[in-house]
């Protein structure tokens, strides 16, 4: 791998070092990343042209000396990134605050543009219950709770179509850079990978945030209240919000990770029984938004 970087990015006589499937250095006080990159061509390109028009925190993508942004490793898509903020710790609360809103014509990144939710949770609600009658046997945990979470997704998906037709967009609601996941204990440095990058309603991030919160158990109400409170959504706003908790993103992922092998079935268990709990976590949260503006109720909790 030294090679490729001196070769490809003039990087000689470094320290190379590797964890986690991705490849370190420091050159200047400088820390670089090389790593494989798993999204498709057409959002790689997006993401650089976008981060050019609207620079941000994310870390600079560095071309290789043919002016490309993937370097084939084994017939694999390596890219460099520049390390813009260099912190290992977990992402704070107060970063979601700090989000600029993109006044920006989206229909140029259309492949990163996420915000028609309900259409895409309706099409993946469709598949899994399509695939779900024909794997019911090899996996019964997923198939005796499967429904329960169909069921959440579906009031996710009612209650966003609701939004949308009652509520109007202010300002505040134009798209801002977020994450396709956030998973827990994500730390800035991996926060700011620019391969992470979708463009979404701000209600995304804060919601991944929320629901990570709940499984870590790491969580304090008026900590909550203050993140909602500061964030200062509009009415629009905290009922994406509401939606987004409410689908179940969690167990989906989950689901398709135990189908592709990557997890064993049991792993479902630690999500279902918390269930219950996890619809007192929701009340909560829909109390602590009404104390800042009223929103319609959810029938579901």
């Amino acid at each position: 791998m030294k090679n490729i970087l001196s070769y490809y990015y003039h990087f000689a006589q470094i320290s190379l070092h590797y964890r986690d499937g991705v490849y370190f250095f420091e050159k200047d006080q400088v820390l670089y990343i090389f790593k494989e990159v798993k999204r498709n061509p057409d959002e790689i390109k997006e993401i650089y042209q976008l981060l050019l028009k609207y620079p941000s925190h994310y870390h600079k993508i560095m071309l290789n000396r043919d002016g490309q942004i993937i370097t084939l490793v084994e017939q694999r898509p390596y890219v460099l990134l520049k390390v813009q903020v260099r912190n290992t710790a977990v992402i704070p609360a107060t970063i979601f605050l700090e989000k600029d809103r993109l006044m920006l014509e989206h229909k140029n990144f259309t492949s990163l543009y996420r915000v028609h939710w309900s259409n895409l949770w309706s099409m993946k609600v469709d598949y899994l219950e399509y695939q779900i009658e024909h794997i019911q046997k090899k996996y019964p945990l997923l198939a005796s709770s499967f429904h329960y979470y169909v069921g959440l997704a579906e009031n996710a998906i009612s209650y966003a179509e609701d939004t949308k037709l009652y509520e109007k967009k202010e300002l505040k609601d134009q798209v801002v850079y977020s994450h396709i996941r956030l998973y827990p204990y994500v730390t800035v440095l991996d926060y700011y990978d620019p391969f992470t990058i979708i463009l979404d309603h701000p209600s995304r991030d804060v919601a991944g945030y929320l629901k990570n919160l709940f499984f870590t158990g790491n969580y304090r109400e008026e900590d909550i209240f203050m993140l909602l409170k500061k964030l200062s959504f509009s009415k629009y706003g905290y009922r994406m919000l509401i939606s987004r908790m409410l689908y179940p993103s969690y167990y989906f992922d989950l689901y398709e990770e135990i189908t592709l092998g990557l997890k064993e079935e049991n792993e479902v268990k630690k999500i279902i029984q918390k269930a219950e709990e996890y619809r007192d976590y929701m009340r909560m949260i829909y109390a602590l938004i009404n104390q800042i503006i009223e929103i319609p109720p959810v029938d579901w909790i």
